[in-house]
């Protein structure tokens, strides 16, 4: 891989992890007027009750609630901001 071929990777890269940040504030955003709303959570079943009749996104959501999902990206999904560069990081040191 050249430099070039480098330089635009990165800059992928770079987006990536700062739509990452913006995600992260939306969700953020989706909590907080959930919350202000006084809404139970649960919408998300009635939402996607398609999806749950599949079984392995049942079982997902049975051991997942989705107001942990949704409080667990609104504080965390920036930290694998790591995970997009980690890659091209490797790559660099060739």
């Amino acid at each position: 891989m050249v430099s070039s071929d480098l330089d635009e990777v990165q800059n992928r890269s770079d987006d990536l992890k700062r739509r990452l940040s913006e995600v992260q504030n939306a969700v953020r955003e989706i909590v907080r007027k959930l919350k202000a709303a006084n809404e139970s959570l649960t919408i998300w079943i009635q939402t996607y009750s398609r999806a749950l009749q599949r079984p392995a996104t049942k079982s997902y959501f049975q051991q997942n609630s989705f107001k942990k999902l949704l409080e667990d990206a609104s504080n965390g999904l920036t930290s694998y901001g790591s995970d997009i560069s980690t890659p091209l990081d490797g790559l660099r040191r060739r």
